[in-house]
């Protein structure tokens, strides 16, 4: 059997702890069973909202005033932000977001760096909105995660 190599510290503490945690990390991209599926999209947006609790906002309706809006979500302003829980949320979605890769089997080094390659084509000929984010261009490339994939020995 193959050994699993990883990328970088951050992905191989993230395959030690779900190891010792008893959680299966595939050496080869693949869908994992609706359990784990389920466990890697709890976890991601409890973190998710953690994150964004510690940002100063929340979901629920309350008497507050809309302060942000993204798709069908809106998010209320209700408390200061508080930079210890920012730091310890970006961290938490990280370990759960890498944890997902794990647990698919993907190696998300040459994902991210197919992805970055994607984003800074946004650049080329692209635009700033009105809310700050920075919208692609004619020249944007869309990443080609399909390719990256089969490089990893994902058969689809």
């Amino acid at each position: 059997m193959t050994e699993p190599q990883f990328p970088d510290y951050q992905t191989k503490s993230v395959a030690e702890f779900m190891l010792k945690a008893k959680q299966a990390t595939p050496l080869f991209p693949t869908i994992p069973s609706l359990e784990v599926r389920k466990l890697r999209a709890r976890l991601i947006l409890e973190e998710a909202m953690e994150t964004v609790h510690a940002l100063g906002f929340s979901i629920d309706a309350g008497d507050s005033i809309i302060d942000l809006r993204i798709g069908d979500v809106v998010l209320f302003h209700k408390w200061p932000p508080d930079i210890q829980l920012i730091a310890d949320g970006c961290a938490d979605l990280k370990v759960v977001t890498v944890g997902t890769e794990l647990a698919c089997g993907i190696n998300g080094k040459p994902v991210f760096d197919e992805v970055m390659d994607s984003n800074m084509s946004k650049f080329i000929d692209g635009h700033t909105r009105e809310d700050g984010k920075w919208v692609k261009g004619p020249s944007y490339r869309p990443a080609n995660i399909e390719r990256v994939l089969r490089e990893q020995g994902w058969k689809p």
